[in-house]
């Protein structure tokens, strides 16, 4: 779906849509995906907006993903589905819901604040490239 594709990621990851098959076996055979929860934007007939909800361990609940195409950001999307997914999870008893985001989404960073989010426990990611033996 080409909501993933514009989702920030890290700079060195190439992007590509899974198969429609992959896609929908993880949604739908995943077994911490929560079907009730899952959240989309129309325009018309097509997706321009999702977020959905990840049973966790704990009994927690973590936000899947909140992701809006670029052609329709700034409007109130990703707020309304980050808003929407963590009310389904207070009306289904869900007591947490965590989520995470990159550092340089101010964006994003800014809705998680906005609707209540407090930072919580931080990691760095450290890479290191390889050079080729051969």
């Amino acid at each position: 779906m080409p909501i993933w594709r514009d989702m920030p990621h890290e700079p060195h990851v190439d992007w590509e849509d899974p198969p429609i098959e992959t896609f929908l076996k993880s949604v739908f055979e995943g077994p911490s995906v929560l079907l009730d929860s899952y959240f989309v934007a129309l325009d018309g007939d097509h997706i321009v907006g999702l977020s959905y909800l990840i049973r966790r361990p704990d009994g927690d609940a973590e936000v899947g993903d909140t992701g809006v195409l670029r052609s329709h950001r700034r409007r109130g999307i990703a707020r309304t589905l980050k808003m929407m997914v963590t009310r389904h999870a207070a009306e289904h008893g869900i007591k947490r819901v965590h989520t995470d985001n990159r550092a340089d989404n101010t964006g994003m960073l800014a809705i998680n604040r906005e609707l209540g989010f407090v930072p919580g426990e931080q990691i760095i990611i450290f890479e290191k490239t390889l050079r080729s033996e051969a």
